[in-house]
């Protein structure tokens, strides 16, 4: 955790992600999302107005400090972890590069609590693909682009969007092969 905490004390872009400018047109103004791993905001700050109330999880304790210091409205910043979180309450779920960054055994965790969504959830994720290689000083899990698609079905979400490729989230010159997946809990 100390790797994420000195990360959040730089400076970072605020500038929405392009998986969150997708994601909003799927939300409603009614709609209580929460963010699985909020990072430092840059989407939340984007997301927020666009809907009714906004939840923040990380279990970054400077990425928490960093939410709560921009004073936004209907936003409330939680420290957490994504795995032990109740999902039922919200009509929403958000997690951007935050599903490759959690172990097997906390997915399990994390895909358990997301089969007892209410039906209509939404359910949006963007996680880095197996297909491609890293090279970092933090951990990273890639994803099976088959195996995940395979897990949210027999969770019980409708595929309303879901691909694999590059060119979705380009960053200082990195562009790694990425899923989006959007869904809806039957």
């Amino acid at each position: 955790m100390s790797y994420w905490n000195d990360f959040y004390k730089k400076k970072h872009t605020l500038t929405p992600s392009n998986f969150a400018r997708m994601f909003s047109g799927f939300t409603s103004d009614s709609d209580l999302v929460i963010e699985l791993g909020c990072g430092n905001g840059r989407d939340a700050i984007f997301l927020h107005s666009k809907v009714s109330q906004y939840f923040c999880l990380d279990y970054s304790r400077e990425a928490i400090s960093l939410i709560d210091s921009y004073g936004l409205e209907n936003v409330e910043a939680v420290h957490g972890d994504m795995s032990k979180t109740n999902l039922d309450r919200y009509t929403a779920i958000y997690s951007r590069f935050s599903l490759h960054s959690i172990d097997e055994e906390r997915q399990k965790s994390l895909f358990s609590n997301l089969s007892k969504c209410q039906p209509g959830t939404l359910l949006a994720i963007e996680a880095r693909s197996d297909t491609g290689a890293f090279e970092g000083d933090h951990y990273r899990r890639f994803i099976n682009n088959q195996e995940f698609h395979e897990s949210m079905v027999s969770l019980g979400f409708d595929t309303l969007l879901h691909t694999e490729a590059t060119g979705l989230s380009i960053y200082k010159g990195e562009d790694p092969p990425v899923i989006w997946y959007v869904g809806i809990k039957k």
